[in-house]
């Protein structure tokens, strides 16, 4: 018995060891089956086609938007930026379908009727919110898409974040987009914190989108600083009908745009347009204007304002008269004669011309008459004929120094090309108008060209290159090119420096341009700038009015004029200058354009005006003028001596010592001598000595302390 039962226990045993060997053996192989499987399908396998693209998730390419830069101000705030607003739109027809087939009729009409009632709830919301369209509306515009199978429905314009925190609350919105059908659609706006104030140098753009931009201001001409770069992006649908990213794809990371610093002082620029709109907003014959305010040492713009009127009567910044209208300058130009003669040593403040009672013909051509010497003697000095702005004084001036040949007039134009007034340079903004000034022996010379020119006329220029030209002699000589972008950045970090540049390091030298500046003052003080008399500081500018040539139909011809049958004309008005004019820190243009009309009208009054608001404003804004000065200094010990006047010039070489550098100047010209100088404050040393007797024309230099 025993011996069978052991028998039996070993046949199970060895049964049982059998049956797991199989177990294990078919499960071997199964998984060498398996495993060729994987490895066939890895590597070998293809499959149907048609199968495959019913089968494969589709994925769809997607552009990505980079993050467009900002715009900031010279100290960093914010002229333009991005930021994500949002349109809200409206599924309709949520529920709808399963309240229509809800097997319990009664059951399905009480939850549309519910759904409605919330719909009603949620106009009346609506329209409090945003209030384009009354409640009813609304909800007329929910229940037609509800009734028409809309799923797309647009719910008012668009919102910031916070009123959409708010929005997402209401009824039937606060349940989500499965039941309350709302939809929310992000994208990225451009934002202007100041609205239109230096709109023409910003520039405009909806959002980052590389096309239908606006190609103005620094948004048109730094678009792909700003823009960045685009990435790239491959999603693909789920089961849930949502698109994810596939990362199965080689995907690009969008590159966000750099943030572009620029010269502006937005509270100079607010107070450069509230004086020009002050100015001109009641002058109906006023087409519009511009004004330019810019940093004397850098050449950094520090205000530029354009002012355009429209056929409503409104004043926007539509068009940049500032750098896109080049024109006849007038009598703003005729510093630049001036100081080709005192370079050439041609002449002094005090030098005489005479006057023909205004009437002068030169090689035959008989020039218009100046009114302005009707009354005055047979002489005027340069300096009175600048203050009155004399066309004579300076046409003869020219025509006597440089016009003896075509060599010489050359040379006289090729003194206007050193003050690089005939140069398009490269700036900031686009649409900069090309400068003319003809040269003698081209199709726009003629007989008259010379003595035209002297005056401001035969010359296109834009305000801008005149205002750079007057920075010059506030800046001793040296000729900085107007900029408007400082750098570029990146998280604050400078990418790229662009300003300050050196158009030309001495248009004149600096005895001239202290001579032009003292000249300049005089204008202000007793000439046609006396509307700057009196500012909160003083001011060295000029006045120019020039007519504007217009094309009108004589005898069924077009031809161009300055005047039409009925006397109507068109004016260009400007004042330049700078100020502090001791110690100048800004230089400024002003210039005002007419409509055609029997007015006249002058750069002594509407620019002149508009000018002294803008000084005396900045004069208030800043901080470290007109405080007292506190702190003791020693002065050296010397004797004063009284100012030699054109009325007692001596035949000698005058006693400057102890007078300050514009005084002793004054008196060494006044003798006829010329002056250099070094140090700063007053005169403690001269060269010759006083009351030694000199050639007229010979070098008085100064020592100052």
């Amino acid at each position: 018995m025993n011996d069978r039962q052991e028998n039996t226990g070993g046949k199970t045993r060895d049964r049982a060891a059998r049956f797991l060997f199989v177990i294990y053996f078919v499960c071997l192989i199964f998984s060498f089956v398996l495993i060729g499987r994987l490895f066939y399908l890895q590597f070998f396998f293809r499959p149907d086609p048609d199968l495959e693209k019913y089968l494969t998730p589709v994925s769809r390419k997607e552009v990505t938007e980079p993050a467009r830069g900002a715009i900031l101000s010279f100290d960093g705030r914010l002229l333009a930026s991005s930021a994500p607003m949002y349109q809200i739109y409206m599924d309709c027809t949520v529920l709808k379908e399963a309240h229509e087939n809800d097997r319990n009729r009664e059951r399905g009409r009480e939850n549309e009727e519910k759904w409605l009632e919330k719909a009603g709830q949620l106009s009346v919301r609506l329209a409090e919110a945003y209030g384009d369209k009354t409640a009813q509306e609304y909800y007329s515009t929910i229940v037609s898409g509800r009734r028409n199978g809309r799923k797309y429905v647009k719910i008012g314009g668009e919102i910031d974040h916070g009123q959409l925190q708010e929005i997402e609350d209401f009824p039937l919105f606060n349940e989500g987009p499965y039941r309350g059908g709302i939809i929310v659609e992000r994208h990225d706006t451009r934002q202007y914190p100041y609205e239109s104030l230096a709109r023409r140098v910003i520039g405009y753009v909806e959002d980052n989108r590389t096309e239908g931009h606006s190609r103005i201001g620094i948004e048109g001409k730094f678009n792909n600083t700003l823009h960045g770069q685009e990435g790239l992006e491959w999603l693909r649908l789920t089961d849930g009908r949502k698109r994810i990213p596939d990362f199965d794809s080689t995907s690009v990371k969008a590159v966000n745009g750099l943030d572009i610093r620029t010269t502006i002082d937005i509270d100079i620029q607010d107070i450069a347009d509230r004086a020009l709109r002050k100015n001109i907003m009641d002058q109906e014959n006023i087409e519009g204007g511009c004004a330019v305010v810019m940093d004397v040492r850098t050449g950094a713009v520090r205000a530029m304002v354009n002012l355009r009127r429209d056929s409503d009567g409104n004043l926007g910044e539509t068009y940049n008269y500032a750098i896109g209208r080049a024109g006849d300058p007038g009598s703003v130009f005729k510093l630049t004669t001036l100081m080709t003669l005192l370079e050439d040593g041609k002449v002094t403040l005090d030098t005489e011309v005479p006057t023909f009672r205004g009437r002068w013909e030169w090689k035959g051509e008989r020039l218009p008459a100046d009114p302005y010497l009707r009354d005055k003697g047979e002489y005027i000095t340069v300096a009175d004929g600048l203050k009155i702005s004399s066309n004579h004084v300076f046409r003869y001036l020219a025509c006597e120094n440089y016009g003896e040949s075509p060599e010489s007039q050359k040379r006289f134009v090729e003194k206007l090309y050193e003050y690089k007034l005939n140069e398009q340079f490269d700036f900031d903004l686009a649409g900069l108008a090309r400068p003319v000034i003809p040269v003698p022996g081209s199709i726009r010379w003629s007989g008259t060209a010379l003595p035209s020119i002297a005056i401001g006329y035969s010359v296109l220029e834009t305000p801008l290159h005149i205002l750079m030209f007057y920075n010059g002699i506030a800046n001793k000589g040296k000729l900085m090119k107007p900029y408007i972008v400082e750098d570029t950045e990146k998280d604050g970090h400078v990418i790229r420096r662009y300003g300050p540049e050196i158009l030309n390091g001495s248009i004149c030298s600096e005895e001239t341009a202290d001579t032009l500046t003292k000249a300049l003052r005089l204008v202000v003080e007793e000439g046609t700038g006396k509307r700057l008399k009196g500012a909160k500081c003083e001011v060295a500018g000029k006045t120019g009015t020039a007519q504007i040539p217009f094309m009108t139909e004589i005898d069924g011809r077009q031809k161009t004029v300055y005047k039409d049958r009925n006397g109507h004309k068109q004016h260009q008005g400007t004042f330049v200058g700078f100020f502090p004019a001791d110690n100048p820190q800004y230089s400024a243009i002003v210039t005002v354009y007419s409509r055609l009309s029997g007015e006249n009208f002058y750069g002594g009054t509407l620019p002149a005006a508009t000018f002294r608001e803008i000084v005396d404003n900045i004069y208030t804004l800043s901080p470290i003028w007109g405080n007292e000065i506190t702190a003791m200094g020693e002065m050296p010990e010397m004797e004063g001596h009284k100012v030699v006047s054109g009325a007692d010039r001596l035949d000698e070489i005058p006693d400057v010592r102890g007078l300050g550098l514009t005084d002793a100047i004054w008196s060494i010209e006044n003798c006829g001598y010329r002056c250099i100088y070094t140090g700063s404050g007053h005169v403690v040393r001269q060269s010759p000595e006083a009351g030694t007797r000199q050639a007229k024309g010979g070098t008085v230099r100064l020592t100052l302390e």
